[in-house]
């Protein structure tokens, strides 16, 4: 079996860089300053700049920093598989062919078109299936077809979601963007707009019917700088599926340079990927 170098990028839930594994940050660039996303203390940058309302924004990972890396497994892997937020979002899944073909390393890269848990998701049963004995190439070919898990986002700062461009529909609501709640779902690639709402119960009391439908084993939960907003949309759950287990992430920084701090995604598995 051939050594394979794992990759994927820094709105990863649970993949970190070890081993065979390599996270590529995204970079966040706070008043004309670029960071690494990944970098300690960027979180925090990030929340306070966005609280003082210091412009904040993001840019795809470092091309020539992914060219060096790609140079550099080159001597210890035979080949690599990567896994990148959706390409209709960011220009990350394009870059990384181009950085891979320029350091001529072997990169099989796939547009997860989504990202964050879903995304990991795929990434791992792209390793599973390898360690069964399939080539990376037959694993492409698989993982197209595979269903991508939900990825709902309850965003805070709606200004900053509309100044963002990335979510479908929210242009038609701009008049109003200051008085309704949105709920934002990832669906082929794209952040759409599901629905609006003036409260915030009636966002759980949507999360709950859509829980229902499939009552997963366990619901992965993410806040942008709000833990204790988190626990209270998972009270508000566990009171209606106590079966359930729910797990809380810290929102990758990334999404929430253009949601705000208090936003809140969640996402589970469905069907065959069910957990």
């Amino acid at each position: 079996m051939k050594r394979v170098a794992w990759f994927t990028d820094s709105t990863t839930a649970n993949f970190t860089t070890s081993a065979d594994n390599f996270v590529i940050p995204i970079e966040i660039v706070i008043n004309g300053t670029a960071y690494k996303d990944c970098e300690e203390g960027v979180r925090e940058r990030v929340y306070d700049a966005l609280k003082q309302g210091i412009t904040v924004t993001t840019s795809q990972p470092n091309f020539g920093d992914m060219v060096a890396l790609f140079s550099k497994c080159k001597e210890e892997y035979e080949e690599g598989f990567a896994i990148t937020i959706s390409g209709k979002v960011s220009g990350t899944y394009q870059n990384m062919i181009l950085a891979a073909e320029m350091a001529g390393f072997p990169l099989v890269v796939i547009d997860s078109e989504t990202t964050s848990y879903p995304m990991d998701e795929i990434l791992t049963k792209a390793q599973t299936l390898y360690r069964k004995g399939m080539t990376l190439q037959d694993i492409q070919k698989i993982i197209q077809h595979v269903e991508r898990s939900p990825y709902y986002v309850f965003p805070k700062d709606l200004k900053g979601l509309y100044a963002s461009g990335r979510v479908k529909g929210v242009q038609f609501i701009l008049g109003s963007l200051l008085s309704v709640n949105l709920i934002l779902e990832v669906k082929h690639g794209e952040l759409v707009l599901e629905k609006k709402v003036r409260k915030i119960q009636k966002c759980k009391e949507y999360m709950r019917s859509e829980l229902e439908k499939e009552i997963p084993k366990v619901v992965h939960v993410f806040h942008a700088n709000d833990e204790e907003g988190a626990e209270e949309w998972i009270a508000d759950f566990r009171a209606v599926f106590p079966e359930m287990k729910f797990l809380i992430y810290p929102l990758p920084i990334s999404f929430a340079v253009h949601a705000g701090a208090g936003t809140i995604a969640i996402s589970f598995s469905k069907g065959k990927n069910r957990e």
